[in-house]
């Protein structure tokens, strides 16, 4: 068993405590504006209004999701209007996901709940500290994603 020390000193106990603190956050600002709305499905509507229309498998891509949790993303949110289906001309296999005048609403209303939260989030810290760890958390990557 982990000694309690180690375990708050873990890289991944603290990344993964301070993601589900920003994402609890974020849920309930989203919640207090009327939006119920989850990350996932939020940022699934951000990647449609920035790349515009995607196949299912390049959503699931952008996202590093499984595709089962990106085609249930992706039902909630054709269920309430923010985004359509529409079978690949080329591969009937395949959807084209549109995000819809609704979705982009949306999007819009909440994109600067989230930045607002994230500048928050990095109050107190200055221009060269936030660059330092945006490098240090893409290096840790780096270093894990060699070893596969």
């Amino acid at each position: 068993m982990m000694k309690k020390v180690e375990r708050e000193s873990s890289i991944g106990t603290k990344i993964g405590w301070a993601f589900r603190v920003l994402r609890h956050t974020l849920q309930r600002q989203f919640e207090a504006c009327g939006y119920n709305i989850t990350l996932e499905q939020w940022l699934i509507l951000m990647i449609l209004k920035n790349k515009g229309a995607c196949s299912q498998y390049e959503l699931t891509e952008a996202c590093d999701k499984e595709k089962t949790t990106v085609t249930r993303l992706i039902d909630n949110l054709h269920k309430n209007g923010l985004v359509r289906r529409v079978q690949d001309r080329n591969d009937r296999r395949s959807n084209i996901i549109y995000v819809t005048q609704k979705g982009l609403e949306v999007e819009r209303v909440l994109t600067p709940i989230a930045i607002e939260l994230n500048r928050k989030a990095l109050r107190g810290f200055s221009e060269e500290e936030i660059q330092l760890f945006f490098e240090m958390l893409d290096r840790m990557v780096k270093n894990v994603s060699e070893d596969k």
